[in-house]
C-alpha cells in the first residue's frame, strides 16, 4: 500500500484516467460484426482465469506466501488477455498480455510490506504498473482509431 497521504490522490488519479479513457473509447467505438468476436473462446479464457486464480490463491495460502497474491493475480489476468486476443483477433491484446505478465512477474521480486510498515513495493508496483499497461493499451487503441 501507499502511504496514507498518497492513497486518495492515487485512487482519484486512477479513476480519473480510467473514466476519461473509457468515455473516449466509448465515443469512438466502431461496431465490428458479431461474428468477429468468439464468445465461446473468451468464455473459456475467463473460466480458466477463474480456476487459475482460485488454485493459485490456495497454493499461496498453503505455502504461506501472501506477498505474491497481487503479482500472481496480475499475471493470471495478463494471461487472460491472450484469450481475448484469440476471441477478437486484435493484436493489442497480445502486447497487453505480455506487458502485464512482465510487470507482474518483475514485481513479484520486489519487497513486500516490512515490519516497520514501509510501502509495500510489490503490491504498489503490481497495481500501478498493471494500470499503466491497461491505460497505454486503451490510449493506443484510441489513437489508432482516430488516425
Amino acid at each position: 500500500m501507499l502511504p496514507k497521504a498518497w492513497q486518495a490522490w492515487a485512487i482519484g488519479f486512477s479513476i480519473g484516467i480510467s473514466v476519461v479513457l473509457m468515455l473516449a473509447l466509448g465515443l469512438r467505438y466502431t461496431h465490428r460484426p458479431l461474428d468477429a468476436f468468439s464468445g465461446g473462446i473468451y468464455g473459456m479464457a475467463v473460466a480458466f482465469q477463474l480456476a487459475a486464480i482460485l488454485g493459485t490463491m490456495w497454493l499461496i495460502k498453503q505455502h504461506a506466501l501472501p506477498p505474491l497474491r497481487m503479482p500472481a493475480i496480475g499475471f493470471i489476468v495478463g494471461l487472460h488477455f491472450l484469450g481475448l486476443w484469440k476471441a477478437s483477433h486484435l493484436r493489442v491484446f497480445v502486447w497487453t498480455a505480455l506487458a502485464m505478465c512482465l510487470v507482474c512477474g518483475l514485481a513479484a521480486f520486489l519487497p513486500g510490506r516490512t515490519a516497520n510498515g514501509n510501502v509495500d513495493l510489490c503490491d504498489v508496483v503490481t497495481g500501478l504498473a498493471s494500470a499503466v499497461v491497461l491505460w497505454a493499451a486503451s490510449a493506443w487503441s484510441l489513437l489508432r482509431r482516430s488516425a
